[in-house]
């Protein structure tokens, strides 16, 4: 399932549900930097064993 919220949605949302917007942002904020570093760890995988070249 992929959800899209543009600028504008966000923007509204902080304004009128701010706990709502807080929480959004925050789940986004956790899924990113758990994406990052699994592909951190996936590079330095390949680098480490001489896949990444």
């Amino acid at each position: 399932t992929v959800l899209e919220i543009t600028k504008d949605q966000m923007e509204h949302l902080m304004l009128v549900h701010r706990d709502l917007a807080y929480e959004v942002l925050w789940n986004v904020v956790r899924t990113l930097t758990a994406r990052l570093r699994d592909t951190t760890d996936k590079v330095t995988f390949m680098a480490v064993t001489g896949r990444f070249t």
